[in-house]
């Protein structure tokens, strides 16, 4: 399917493809979970303390962008030099915010990995930081850890029930032993559950955009055959460039990625469930519809995020019905149709 035919969906069932990080909303500074008000001690130097808080919000404005733009997913090298000493000028409070910026820009490395313990020290409440423990544990692989880390997200409903759901069925719309390349923490840490929990459809290989920002990650990918790009940021050029370099790896793309990054695409593509393949093969739209329709309204999403989500299910299932109905299957046309008129309600 070509370029010019995803965006007539999308403006025909806008919003259809959903991208979880593109459409969330970034906190507010003050109420942000990873960023929790706390009490300070009064400081009589009102300039000092004006500064730091100056510094904090600019650091938290930067790193809420990294998280919600849906071009690139890091900053570049002559960004990470400007905002270097905004973090030094707070390394001698030792706060939290040091501890968790230091670690986060420098890509999940492993140098760095005890600013994020030293975060979930200083402010333990904050679950949110097990994100990126699990990311630590996929970079270093430790088993026992990354689904210890993925538990506690689940425990917490930060990986829920619904988010599972939809992973899972992410999962069926991937080929045997395929790759599948996902966008950020939202639908990579589910099918992280998945996998790792549940066990289920451990054959399927998960490369995350995110991740990729880390030069050990990607050494790992390179060690198993992928051509991966010099590239220090990870943008809609970085995924270009790695894609024609594979273009002949069987290669899936979650539906949550962003159609900036889809729209680099220059090779023929086709909707493959809730992904788009690069490939065309035996394993069809057929015979994931198939393998959904076993669980039953496995379309129907309750939560306002998911719900959204759902929509991600309309652009294969439009297809199969219009297939369905140049074979004259009425009976199919039907039932598909009813779903994809429920679905759409329920994106309203």
């Amino acid at each position: 399917m070509k370029i010019a035919q995803l965006l007539f969906f999308i403006i025909l069932f806008s919003p259809l493809i959903y991208s979880q990080n593109q459409e969330i909303k970034s906190p507010n500074i003050q109420d942000s979970t990873l960023f929790p008000v706390r009490e300070e001690k009064v400081n009589t130097n009102k300039k000092n303390k004006t500064k730091g808080a100056t510094k904090n919000s600019d650091l938290n404005s930067i790193y809420r962008n990294t998280q919600y733009q849906n071009n690139q997913k890091n900053l570049s090298p002559a960004q990470k030099s400007e905002i270097e000493p905004l973090i030094e000028d707070l390394k001698d409070n030792q706060t939290y915010e040091y501890s968790f910026y230091s670690y986060v820009f420098s890509d999940f490395s492993k140098d760095y990995f005890s600013h994020l313990i030293n975060a979930k020290k200083l402010n333990p409440k904050v679950k949110e930081l097990d994100y990126y423990f699990v990311y630590h544990y996929v970079i270093y692989p430790n088993k026992e850890k990354k689904i210890e880390h993925l538990q506690l997200l689940y425990n917490n409903q930060l990986i829920d029930d619904e988010l599972i759901k939809y992973a899972k069925h992410l999962l069926y719309s991937v080929e045997q032993s395929a790759y599948l390349l996902i966008h950020g923490k939202d639908d990579f840490l589910p099918l992280l559950y998945v996998q790792d929990v549940l066990q289920l459809r451990k054959d399927v290989k998960l490369i995350s955009l995110d991740l990729l920002r880390n030069e050990d990650y990607k050494q790992k990918w390179r060690g198993e055959g992928l051509n991966i790009p010099n590239q220090k940021v990870v943008d809609t050029q970085f995924f270009k460039e790695m894609m024609q370099n594979n273009s002949n790896k069987s290669i899936q793309i979650s539906l949550t990625v962003p159609t900036n990054y889809i729209e680099k695409l220059n090779s023929n593509w086709y909707f493959k469930g809730l992904s788009i393949a690069t490939q065309n093969s035996s394993f069809s739209n057929k015979n994931i519809y198939d393998i959904l329709i076993k669980d039953k309204d496995f379309y129907y999403f309750n939560k306002t995020k998911t719900k959204k989500i759902s929509s991600n299910y309309l652009p294969f299932l439009i297809l199969l019905s219009e297939e369905y109905s140049n074979q004259n299957q009425n009976e199919k046309v039907q039932k598909i149709n009813e779903i994809i008129e429920k679905i759409k309600i329920q994106c309203d």
